[in-house]
C-alpha cells in the first residue's frame, strides 16, 4: 500500500467492479471539495499487467475532481496481491456506510456484489453484512433486498427519490418486467404516500394472482382515462382509482354496496336528511346527518327520523350490513 497523488487519467473509469453508489447526491461533495479541497484520499488498486489502476472506493469523489478539472487526486493504492474482490468489496462498504446513510438499491447491488463478486455466502451475508446495511438480518429480507437490483431502472430511480419502504419495494419486483411499467406508468402521477401504494399494489398483486393475467389487464381504460384526465385533482384520482381496484379485488362486496345504495334511494329522504354506508362496507354502521336552523326544524327532522325506522327498505338495509 503506498499514498501518493495519481494522475487521473492513470484510473480506468469505465471499471466499476466495485461500485456500490446508485444515484447519489454529489452537489455537495463538489462544493466541498472546491472550497477546502480533497479531505478523504480515494481508493485504488493497480491493475495487472496495466498502467492503470481501479477505483475501490471514492467514484463520486473522482468524478467531482473531474468536474473541477483537477488533473491528479490523493490516493492510497493496494495491489492486487494485498488486496482481494471480498476485501476491496467490504473496503468500499465500510467507507460508505461511515459517510452516509445508503438508499435500498445501494444496499441491493453491495450484497449481490458481495455475493457474485467476493464469493461470500448467504449465511455471512445474512449475519455479518445486513447489519451493516441498517437491514434486519433474516432470509426473507436477504431475499426481498436481493430482488431490487433486477427491477426496471425508472422504478429503481422511483424508489430512491421517494425513499420507497421495503414491504413497497418488494412487492414490485414480484411482478415481470412488462407489469413493472404499466405500474409505474400507473403510479408516478398519483404520488402515493406508503399506505395507499401497499393497498394498490397488494390489491393489483392479489387480482393476477386470482384471475391468471398481468397488470395490464387490471389497468384498464377507465383508470387510464382517469390518469390524463387535466381538470381531475390528484386525490379525487386516487380515490376513484382506489374504489375501481377494490371492486376488481372484491366484486361480491361491491356487488352488495351497489344493491344497499339502491335501497337507499327508495328510501326518498328530504333534502335535509342523507343516510350513508361506509365505503365498501368497513364497518356496520349506517351515517345520518342532518341540518337545521331551529327547534321546530330538529322536532320535524326527529319525526322524519321515527317515521324511517319503520320503513321496510331500512330494515332490509340493515340486514345486509
Amino acid at each position: 500500500m503506498i499514498y501518493k497523488k495519481v494522475p487521473i487519467v492513470e484510473i480506468d473509469l469505465r471499471n466499476d467492479r466495485f461500485r456500490i453508489s446508485y444515484m447519489p447526491h454529489r452537489k455537495r461533495l463538489t462544493e466541498s471539495i472546491h472550497a477546502i479541497g480533497l479531505i478523504h484520499p480515494i481508493i485504488l488498486r493497480t491493475i495487472n499487467s496495466t498502467e492503470y489502476c481501479q477505483i475501490i472506493s471514492g467514484f463520486q469523489r473522482v468524478q467531482s475532481c473531474i468536474d473541477l478539472n483537477m488533473k491528479q487526486i490523493d490516493s492510497i493504492i493496494y495491489s492486487s496481491d494485498e488486496l482481494s474482490d471480498a476485501k476491496a468489496l467490504l473496503l468500499s462498504l465500510h467507507q460508505t456506510v461511515t459517510s452516509r446513510a445508503m438508499n435500498l438499491i445501494e444496499k441491493s447491488l453491495c450484497l449481490r456484489k458481495l455475493s457474485e463478486i467476493g464469493h461470500m455466502e448467504e449465511a455471512t451475508l445474512i449475519t455479518d453484512i445486513m447489519p451493516l446495511l441498517d437491514l434486519e438480518p433474516g432470509k426473507k429480507i436477504f431475499q426481498n433486498v436481493m430482488r431490487l437490483w433486477e427491477l426496471d431502472d425508472h422504478l429503481k430511480a422511483y424508489i430512491v427519490e421517494n425513499n420507497v419502504a421495503l414491504s413497497n419495494a418488494a412487492l414490485f419486483s414480484s411482478f415481470s418486467r412488462e407489469d413493472q411499467k404499466n405500474l409505474f406508468d400507473l403510479i408516478i402521477p398519483l404520488r402515493l404516500g406508503t399506505n395507499k401504494l401497499k393497498e394498490f399494489l397488494t390489491h393489483i398483486d392479489e387480482i393476477r394472482h386470482r384471475d391468471e393475467i398481468v397488470a395490464s389487464q387490471i389497468i384498464d381504460s377507465e383508470m387510464k382515462t382517469i390518469l390524463a384526465d387535466q381538470n381531475m385533482p390528484t386525490p379525487q384520482k386516487i380515490e376513484t382509482i382506489r374504489k375501481r381496484l377494490k371492486e376488481k379485488r372484491f366484486p361480491a362486496l361491491a356487488a352488495l354496496e351497489k344493491k344497499i345504495q339502491n335501497n337507499l334511494r327508495q328510501l326518498k329522504l328530504p333534502p335535509e336528511l342523507s343516510l350513508s354506508i361506509p365505503p365498501f362496507l368497513e364497518g356496520e354502521k349506517l351515517k345520518v346527518d342532518f341540518s337545521f336552523k331551529n327547534e321546530e326544524e330538529l322536532r320535524e327532522i326527529i319525526i322524519k327520523l321515527t317515521a324511517l325506522s319503520r320503513q321496510k327498505e331500512l330494515e332490509t338495509i340493515l340486514e345486509m350490513l
